[in-house]
């Protein structure tokens, strides 16, 4: 599991690089989005909205969407590759066998290219070990 945790950690400083380079930021009332837009000296218009609470100038997005897509497409495979593994990580990250509720971390783990049986599996055998 060490391995694992490493690479998502590396996955972690991968992305905010990315963001970094495109100038992405997050604001979650409007005082932090009114600092954030007056440091970069941005309008409103210049701005897309993007993912939670965050934001990305319109002169970057293309670019940002574009390596995004491939870092978490490259991201997918690595963590495919610990199988079972990466299942129990998200699945306890989730707090699954505590709230049941498999939604969110299905999600996750359909997007990285897991089954559903295959997370139900592993979900069970979870519940077993409790």
């Amino acid at each position: 599991m060490k391995k694992l945790y490493e690479t998502i950690e590396k996955h972690q400083e991968e992305q905010t690089e990315l963001f970094d380079k495109y100038d992405v930021f997050w604001a979650f009332n409007n005082e932090q989005f009114k600092a954030e837009k007056e440091k970069r000296g941005l309008e409103n218009k210049d701005l897309y909205r993007w993912l939670a609470g965050s934001f990305v100038p319109k002169k970057n997005a293309d670019k940002l969407f574009d390596e995004y897509d491939k870092l978490l497409d490259r991201q997918a495979k690595e963590l495919k590759n610990y199988g079972d593994d990466y299942i129990r990580y998200e699945l306890a990250n989730h707090e699954t066998t505590h709230t049941h509720d498999l939604t969110d971390a299905l999600e996750i783990l359909r997007a990285v290219g897991f089954e559903q049986e295959e997370v139900l599996k592993v979900y069970n055998e979870m519940l077993e070990s409790e």
